[in-house]
């Protein structure tokens, strides 16, 4: 089989389950907001516009307020209400607001909440994360990820996906929880084919974690013979357990 055809393949493969899962792999705009409601706590539509969404509960016993001010670029987030609600976080809104919900990521019992962009053509999402330290009592910005993505039990890791058009690259990407930030561990690259048609793999990891620091290890011309040669990598960022979070 001819490299391109196994990646559409692995893309067909990859959008099935991610419909399955979290019915975000789909360019059915309605079908997509359906399923977040019933994948999703909290879930709201904010419509590109300036938005104040009451009574979000993620399971810590009361609820929260979170100020959407599109056209300021900014977030808010207050605890409680009338005259005991205040502020509990702060942050630059770095996206269009399309959508608000929660959704653990951690394993905790815990929401984080998720302030998420409308599905673009190929159904990708930008989002920003949020996570609530009950300690400080704040709400505390947790990372920035992109499209499909899940938390793994077993490693811990939250996962993610992307894949845009035909002419760009796919990515696979694994985030680790240390105390309220999601840091970047590992990344994996498949380059759509240069002029020449060829395919490059490409493999980062993070060698100084919490910080960011990203290093590729490898860059390799992907052919039949790269996922045997590589199989610990490619197994390690196995596309169809990552979404279902096996």
């Amino acid at each position: 089989m001819k490299p391109l055809n196994r990646i559409k393949i692995l893309t067909c493969l990859l959008h099935l389950a991610a419909y399955t899962s979290y019915g975000q792999a789909t360019t059915d705009s309605a079908a997509l907001r359906n399923a977040k409601k019933n994948a999703f706590s909290n879930y709201t539509e904010l419509d590109r516009k300036d938005t104040l969404v009451n009574g979000i509960d993620i399971g810590v016993g009361h609820i929260f307020t979170a100020d959407i001010r599109f056209r300021a670029e900014k977030i808010i987030f207050f605890e409680g209400s009338g005259k005991t609600k205040r502020i509990i976080g702060e942050d630059k809104l770095r996206l269009t607001p399309g959508e608000l919900c929660s959704h653990d990521l951690n394993g905790d019992g815990i929401d984080e909440i998720i302030i998420q962009t409308y599905p673009n053509m190929n159904a990708n999402r930008w989002l920003q994360v949020y996570k609530y330290n009950q300690k400080t009592k704040k709400m505390v910005h947790a990372a920035d990820l992109s499209t499909d993505y899940c938390y793994d039990a077993k490693s811990k890791l939250v996962k993610v996906y992307y894949e845009g058009s035909s002419y760009m690259e796919h990515s696979f990407e694994t985030y680790k929880w240390y105390g309220d930030k999601l840091v970047q561990m590992t990344m994996i690259l498949l380059n759509e084919p240069d002029e020449s048609r060829r395919v490059y793999l490409e493999y980062y990891k993070n060698t100084k974690p919490p910080g960011s620091n990203l290093t590729r290890i490898f860059r390799v011309l992907y052919n039949e013979k790269t996922p045997g040669r590589y199989s610990g990598y490619w197994n390690e960022m196995d596309f169809i357990k990552q979404v279902h979070g096996d």
